[in-house]
């Protein structure tokens, strides 16, 4: 595509802003964005769907903004995927607020010939969780079907790991431009992922991965899969919303049962009895789809029932897990179907402490500092007045949501307030 179509490509997806519905309504009456900023008065009687905001900010008729995205898109080697354009995945564009365009790094896998499927689930995994995620991501790789996360701690980042180490290709969207690596422990997967498959978003580059992006950021991975799996999820995860999402887009929503009842438990206990499949492995995701991809989709991989065993090596190198962090026991069959091995890397400390200080070290925040956070930062941040290291368990009982928390540990991270250490454990920078 031309510099100039890609300008008019830009500026309506800024004007539309991320999450609208309406832009098919657009492209139906209008033909392409040009057509659309050529227009003198849109016609608001016409545009079914598009909110008011949109149109005037479509009625704007300067092209600075988005020349200067494309100036950094061309610098940086981003690629754009327009609406109109053939490799613009059908599933995608038909979910109603789909987006304009999506800016990506790597290459695009055939998303309209393969079966894509998104794997979700909690940051603090298990080691049953890491090894279920694992061997079910591989499975449903080498059987040619393309791997769909957001690139977050644990489970997600295992997935991908996963999908690559089988030979086959992963999609990621982020909640942020695709040239902001986070979490930035990851940054070895982002790499490698940029040359097995895709990191995708909406948002422009050089976006910053604020807190309410990701929740928005959720319909694109289960809106581009044909199901989404969800491998283990707290009460209030952010997996939920992306299991919510796949239902409301129709899609089908698939869980994994644990073995005991631990946190992962909760979250898909509750997607079960609420109608979701039971999550048993590759096989059974792969059985009720292989008719819509005939094609594509290969079954003798599990069809063998072949052991996979999780290569631990590979997840350390590529920033998803602490090296040293995790000890397991010899048995190749924790995972999917299997009881967990009941060795742990270490006994999980006490919420809000840490065996090496009884107290903090660091001088406490003053009242304004505190005022210039956000409330879940502000809380975060005060988890800290008893200790300099905190579980993550102890931010996730506060009194707001899981996705908040998360995008707030985020947020405190890239400023330098806090850093992640082993396993679960958030230390006070």
């Amino acid at each position: 595509m031309k510099r100039r179509d890609l300008l008019y490509w830009i500026w309506a997806s800024l004007a539309m802003g991320v999450g609208r519905h309406g832009f098919d309504s657009l492209i139906n009456d209008y033909g392409t964005p040009y057509n659309i900023f050529c227009e003198k008065a849109l016609d608001s009687t016409r545009l079914h769907g598009v909110s008011r905001s949109a149109i005037a900010a479509l009625s704007k008729k300067d092209l600075d903004e988005a020349s200067r995205i494309l100036d950094i898109c061309e610098r940086k080697g981003i690629s754009l995927l327009t609406y109109l354009d053939d490799a613009y995945p059908d599933m995608l564009r038909g979910i109603g607020d789909a987006p304009v365009l999506l800016y990506y790094k790597g290459h695009l896998p055939d998303m309209n010939r393969k079966m894509c499927v998104a794997t979700v689930g909690m940051r603090a995994m298990s080691e049953y969780g890491m090894h279920s995620a694992y061997k079910i991501a591989y499975g449903m790789a080498k059987s040619n079907a393309v791997v769909v996360s957001g690139m977050a701690e644990g489970i997600d980042g295992v997935c991908s790991a996963a999908a690559i180490a089988a030979g086959g290709e992963t999609v990621v969207f982020l909640g942020s431009g695709v040239d902001v690596v986070y979490p930035k422990r990851h940054k070895a997967l982002y790499e490698e992922i940029c040359l097995h498959g895709a990191v995708m978003s909406e948002y422009p580059p050089g976006t910053r991965p604020l807190r309410y992006h990701f929740p928005v950021r959720n319909r694109l991975i289960s809106g581009i899969s044909q199901a989404t799996l969800v491998i283990e999820a707290s009460e209030r995860s952010g997996a939920l919303i992306t299991a919510k999402r796949a239902m409301e887009q129709g899609r089908r929503v698939y869980a994994l049962s644990s073995p005991d009842m631990q946190e992962g438990s909760v979250g898909t206990r509750i997607l079960l009895e609420g109608g979701a499949r039971p999550l048993t492995g590759a096989m059974g995701v792969l059985a009720d789809h292989a008719h819509i991809y005939p094609k594509t989709v290969r079954t003798d991989f599990v069809s063998r029932k072949e052991e996979v065993v999780t290569d631990l090596s590979y997840l350390a190198h590529l920033g998803v897990i602490d090296p040293g962090a995790w000890e397991f026991t010899d048995s190749a069959d924790v995972g999917v179907g299997h009881q967990a091995a009941p060795v742990q890397a270490a006994a999980k400390p006490p919420k809000g402490s840490l065996h090496k200080e009884a107290q903090p070290s660091k001088p406490p925040l003053t009242e304004d500092e505190f005022s210039a956070m956000s409330p879940v930062e502000a809380a975060i941040m005060r988890c800290f007045s008893t200790a300099d290291t905190v579980h993550s368990e102890l931010f996730y009982e506060l009194p707001f949501a899981a996705n908040e928390v998360s995008v707030a540990l985020t947020c405190l991270e890239i400023a330098g307030r806090i850093r992640k250490t082993l396993g679960s454990l958030y230390e006070r920078s």
